[in-house]
This record gives structure tokens, C-alpha cells and sequence, in this order.
């Protein structure tokens, strides 16, 4: 038997094809393709910045004196409470400098009130602080002595107008009128001298009184003084947290400005992240965001900006923002990763369309949308991309049917089968 020349035998195979390829040629001319139906949709778009957590609150508590430590209430790791005391710095001895100074006050304040006593000792009829004339047992003396003297000096004034009166008619003799006269001047020295002393007294008393008043006001600082003294020894808590270091050692001597403790309060934490300056139109205080950590994967939190800083970083043109999340779960721990995400805008009634259904040919972006059961490519303008999805700013309508699979393989015009019927774009 003769062999067939492979060649031949070749040639045979694709006549054969050839053949068979051109009897079915119009239902193989069809590609299988699936649609689905352009529906509005709400474009949501986010920003994404990654940071890490912070305590909300951590502070070194230092001494604001100087002496020895008699007491410890805390140890590390322990929760305490705002206002709690934790450290007692030579308590003892300034709890007495504080009841020595609050004995001198009392001294003081009792001694005052017996001078104003004594002061303020008015006559029958008058009241304290009333405009009548007051005054100290000694001055009402003083002062009786003054009225004495002026009423020896009025009385001999009255005996001179009389001498005058007979000297003008010559029934006395010259001797007698100046003797007269004599004595009533001397009786006005002694009355003027009398006044004088009475005023010297007088404020020789008042400063007195003033001076006990002085002391009253002296005792009555120095008796705040030591209870701030004594206030500052016993070192509080600045709010409720967790004491994360320990410094303070039980009878040791420190000085003022020493640290003692450290608290941290994670009740809430927060996250430090960098906005470019072109995504800071998104950004406001108050706004919420979400926040996802790859320590807690599946967990989603919610939290809200703070702060945002209003100067750039140089270096990236970035902007620093805090981001606060509420941890009374306490899950959330300083250290870790954190990645936020912003919600930068939200359009409704929006094309998006999956990004695999865009094409790019040379004449640019495409896609493919069925209509008479064949396909027509569509020039379009791309918006934003969302994950898997892209919008379309220009080209497609509402009720179109765009192709989402066998794209690759079309032409302009090209015959489809639509494997798939009624099925709509869903909202992500």
C-alpha cells in the first residue's frame, strides 16, 4: 500500500475544516455575550490615609515640691480615677506648718476684734461704722481734757469782754484788763495744745487698729500659702486612665519637678494622618469617617475629626489631621495601624459601570452596548474609580444594554447572542 506525503495529508485536514467551517458560517459569525441594563446609581467616592493610634490623654505627673516621699497608693498597670491621690510628699510636716498657720490666724483675727472693740466704743446713742465720732477708752479722755480747756478759755473770754467794757468806761484800772487779758490767752494756748494731742491720739489709735488689721491679712496668706503647700504634696491623679510607668520609689527625697508617674486614658483614641492638600475640600471638623485596623480585621469603627492642622507639611504638602474614636471597649491600643476612610463626595442618579467593561482602542475609551441584536461600540468619558467600578461622565444613557462580557472578542457591529436577559447594574 502506498503512503499519503504528509504534506497531503495536511492539506486534506484543512480543506476538510475549510469546508465544514463555511456550511455553518452564519451561526458561528454570533458571539455569546452577557448585558446588563445602565441604571442610576449613587457615586460615592472615599479617600483613604493610613496612621496609627494614640492615647487621647497621656501625661508625666511630676512633683510641684520638694521632699520626701511617704506614701505610694498605686502601682503600674493600675486604673485610677481623676482627682485620686497617688503620691504623699512630707505631708505630715506640712500638715502642721498648716495648722500652725491657721492658729497664728485665729490669734490674729481675735486680736483685731478686741482693739476694734476698744476702738469702736461709742457713745450712748451711736453705732459702729455710724458718722458720729468714735473712739478708744484713752482718747475719750484726751478728749474731755480738750473740751475742758476750751471751756476754761471761753470762760475767760467771756470775764475779758467784761473787763473790756469797764476799762472803756474807766471803772478799772490797766493793771486788772491785761491781767484779764493775759489769762484768757493763756487759757486758748492750753485749749489749741489740748486739740492738738486730742487729733495725735486720735491717729496714733487708728494706726494702731491698722497695724492689727495688717497682721490679720499677713496670717491669712501665709495660712493659704501652706494650704497650697500642703495641697500640692499630695500629687493627683489629672484624669481617670491607667498608670502605665512608675518613677516614684517610697521614702526617697525628690525635688520640685520631678517625675513620679505616667496616665494614660484610652477611653477614647485618636488617629494622627496626613490629608494631601488637594483632598483637604473634603475635610472638616466634625465629619465622620471610618476606620478599619489590621490588628482587628472584619471591624469597622466610626469616628469624627478633631482637629486639622492649618499649616502644611512642606516636604508631602500635606496637612495633619486627628481623627477621635470612642474605646470603651478598650480594643483599640496605641501603636497600631490604622486606615481611615473619607467620604470625599456622593452624586446620585450616576453611570458606573464595572472598570473591565471599558475598553481602551485607538481612538480612544470604548464600550459595547447591544441594540438590534448587534454590537455597537460607544466612545465615553471615565470619571471617577471606585474599587472595581469607574463612573462615566459622557457617552452612555439610562436604559442602555452594555455589555460586560465577551467585549474583548467585538467589533463595531459585530452579531452578539445575549446569553443573559433583564439583569441591571446593583448598587454597591
Amino acid at each position: 500500500m502506498k503512503r499519503i506525503h504528509p504534506y497531503i495529508l495536511i492539506l486534506l485536514i484543512c480543506l476538510l475544516f475549510a469546508a465544514d467551517s463555511s456550511f455553518g458560517s452564519e451561526e458561528s459569525a454570533m458571539t455569546n455575550v452577557k448585558v446588563v441594563e445602565v441604571v442610576p446609581r449613587t457615586l460615592r467616592v472615599f479617600k483613604s490615609y493610613i496612621g496609627h493610634l494614640k492615647p487621647q490623654n497621656r501625661v508625666i505627673v511630676r512633683s510641684e515640691t520638694s521632699g520626701t516621699i511617704e506614701k505610694i497608693t498605686f502601682e503600674e498597670g493600675e486604673k485610677v480615677s481623676f482627682g485620686e491621690e497617688l503620691v504623699h510628699i512630707s505631708t505630715n510636716e506640712l500638715a502642721l506648718r498648716k495648722v500652725i498657720a491657721e492658729t497664728n490666724f485665729d490669734q490674729a483675727v481675735s486680736d483685731y476684734q478686741v482693739e476694734r472693740k476698744l476702738y469702736f466704743n461709742s457713745p450712748t446713742g451711736c453705732q459702729e461704722n455710724s458718722p458720729c465720732e468714735s473712739m478708744h477708752v484713752d482718747l475719750k479722755t484726751i478728749r474731755l481734757q480738750a473740751d475742758l480747756a476750751k471751756a476754761d478759755y471761753q470762760h475767760a473770754h467771756s470775764e475779758l469782754k467784761i473787763q473790756e467794757q469797764l476799762f472803756a468806761k474807766n471803772m478799772t484800772s490797766s493793771a486788772s484788763y491785761e491781767s484779764f487779758r493775759t489769762t484768757a490767752e493763756m487759757k486758748r494756748i492750753t485749749w489749741q495744745q489740748a486739740e492738738l494731742s486730742f487729733q495725735q491720739a486720735k491717729i496714733r489709735d487708728l494706726s494702731r487698729l491698722e497695724n492689727y488689721q495688717h497682721v490679720v491679712k499677713i496670717n491669712e496668706v501665709n495660712l493659704k500659702l501652706a494650704s497650697l503647700q500642703l495641697n500640692k504634696s499630695k500629687v493627683k491623679a489629672p484624669f481617670g486612665g491607667v498608670v502605665t510607668k512608675k518613677m516614684a520609689q517610697l521614702g526617697g527625697f525628690i525635688q520640685n519637678g520631678t517625675d513620679l508617674l505616667e496616665v494614660m486614658d484610652i477611653s477614647s483614641v485618636m488617629v494622627r494622618i496626613s490629608i494631601p492638600e488637594k483632598e483637604m475640600q473634603y475635610a472638616a471638623v466634625g465629619k465622620r469617617v471610618s476606620v478599619k485596623l489590621d490588628a482587628l480585621p472584619g471591624e469597622a469603627f466610626q469616628g469624627k475629626i478633631k482637629t486639622l492642622g492649618l499649616e502644611a507639611d512642606l516636604r508631602c504638602r500635606c496637612f495633619p489631621a486627628d481623627i477621635l474614636i470612642g474605646n470603651s471597649h478598650q480594643k483599640l491600643l496605641p501603636g497600631m495601624m490604622a486606615r481611615v476612610e473619607m467620604l470625599a463626595k456622593s452624586d446620585s442618579h450616576q453611570i458606573i459601570v464595572p472598570r473591565h467593561a471599558v475598553l481602551e482602542r485607538q481612538r480612544g475609551t470604548v464600550v459595547f452596548v447591544v441594540k438590534d441584536e448587534k454590537a455597537v461600540q460607544v466612545p465615553v468619558v471615565i470619571g471617577d474609580m471606585i474599587g472595581e467600578d469607574v463612573s462615566i461622565k459622557e457617552g452612555l444613557k439610562f436604559g442602555d444594554r452594555l455589555i460586560i462580557v465577551g467585549q474583548n472578542l467585538l467589533a463595531n457591529q459585530d452579531p452578539v447572542n445575549v446569553v443573559n436577559q433583564n439583569q441591571k447594574l446593583a448598587q454597591k
